[in-house]
């Protein structure tokens, strides 16, 4: 039987149709994907701390503060991690431990700023958090003294930040007490930044002064704190100080117990506003985690950054945060240098399935510790020398003395 071959036009116009609207339907699937990856992309930051700076220092050693050398390379790391972050946080004690020369005192300060101001070529929004050997009057002294204060030798800076024109909350007690919050991206109010000077709240020992109205000032810093998180909301509240509370290695309280009680009863009442609570530390110069104890149990966890000096036996460091589409703190990466020279790409996760220091897979760096024991938690930070920076000179595992922040 002869077959006839019938072209039918309807047939091949809709076929032609279909075919358009299929690879329009492409396009348009690639674009929204494109688009929502650029809007909900993994918010950075950066946090770099205790870089301990001295000129002096020409012959450096794996114990010693952070000569020229280190200086300049660890400059040139922020510089390259900067380019990828949205802001960056330092947590102050910029200048050396040799404290007895005020003017090499303000020098090494000064130094710093200016390199800090340099290495952000990016013109990320910047902030500066108080240290307890940052004053000039000195260690642990008032942040505002008959000396000034160390933001009067920031002269590239905007007081205690860089390109922050538009984003401050309450800069009322920045210039005097070293204390204030802001906003860390334009146009965005999901992240709230307080930066508290806590070394109003030190615990000092017998041979080191108190500075002038140290109780008096501490008492207004929690009253200002206590006003700032209950007026305010978001999802990821970032707290950042140098002097954490809790314990040292020593077993010593670095807080007066007094201003303990007060801050975690603040975080027990107001940090439901948020649907995340952090805190940024540092003065230990170590990789640590503390857990805030709060009467509702909730997840509020400060992690310390280790410092740029490496007067520990610690590797000189500073940390990347990632944050997920909420504003939470889903890792942070450990970028560590063995020699004060260079900077390789030596790092290691929080959370990663090949270097991570926790066994945890798709969910936020606060579940994945809410889901562990303290012994577990600290099994995990004690094993290859994370608290040091993976340095295998400094042999300390303090976890478990320093993990939990109760109130008494």
């Amino acid at each position: 039987m002869t077959q006839y071959f019938v072209f039918n036009f309807n047939e091949a116009y809709n076929c032609m149709q279909f075919r358009k609207l299929s690879l329009f339907m492409r396009i348009l699937s690639f674009l929204l994907l494109f688009i929502s990856f650029s809007v909900f992309a993994d918010t950075q930051f950066l946090v770099i701390t205790d870089i301990h700076f001295d000129k002096a220092i020409s012959h450096p050693s794996s114990e010693s503060d952070a000569g020229v050398l280190l200086l300049d390379s660890a400059m040139k790391k922020l510089t390259e991690l900067s380019k990828n972050v949205d802001f960056i946080i330092t947590l102050g004690d910029f200048p050396g431990h040799t404290f007895f020369n005020s003017v090499k005192r303000q020098e090494n300060i000064s130094t710093v700023f200016h390199s800090l101001f340099l290495a952000n070529i990016y013109s990320k929004p910047f902030f500066y958090i108080a240290g307890n050997n940052d004053s000039l009057s000195g260690n642990y002294q008032a942040f505002q003294s008959k000396k000034g204060s160390p933001l009067s030798l920031a002269k590239d800076w905007q007081g205690s930040c860089l390109h922050c024109t538009e984003l401050m909350i309450d800069d009322s007690s920045m210039q005097e007490y070293g204390y204030y919050s802001t906003y860390v991206m334009k146009d965005n109010k999901d992240i709230i930044l307080i930066a508290l000077n806590s070394v109003l709240f030190a615990k000092l020992p017998f041979y080191i002064p108190k500075p002038p109205h140290q109780n008096e000032n501490a008492i207004h810093q929690l009253q200002w704190f206590e006003e700032q998180i209950k007026n305010h909301t978001g999802k990821q509240l970032l707290i950042a100080m140098h002097i954490p509370p809790g314990l040292n290695n020593h077993d010593h309280p670095l807080w007066e117990k007094a201003y303990v009680k007060k801050f975690i009863q603040i975080l027990d009442t107001y940090s439901s506003h948020f649907t995340e609570v952090t805190l940024l530390t540092a003065h230990t110069h170590m990789d640590e985690i503390r857990k805030i104890v709060t009467g509702s149990n909730l997840g509020i966890y400060a992690f310390s950054t280790p410092s740029i000096s490496r007067i520990h036996a610690n590797n000189a460091a500073m940390k990347v945060f990632t944050l997920n589409a909420n504003y939470q703190i889903t890792n942070y990466r450990t970028y560590y240098a063995e020699e004060d020279e260079k900077w390789e790409n030596l790092h290691y996760d929080a959370i990663n399935p090949n270097k991570g220091i926790f066994p945890c897979r798709g969910q936020t760096l606060a579940s994945c510790l809410n889901n562990l024991e303290v012994e577990e938690v600290c099994n995990h930070l004690d094993r290859e020398h994370f608290y040091s920076a993976k340095s295998k000179k400094s042999g300390y595992q303090v976890c478990k003395k320093t993990f939990l922040v109760e109130e008494h």
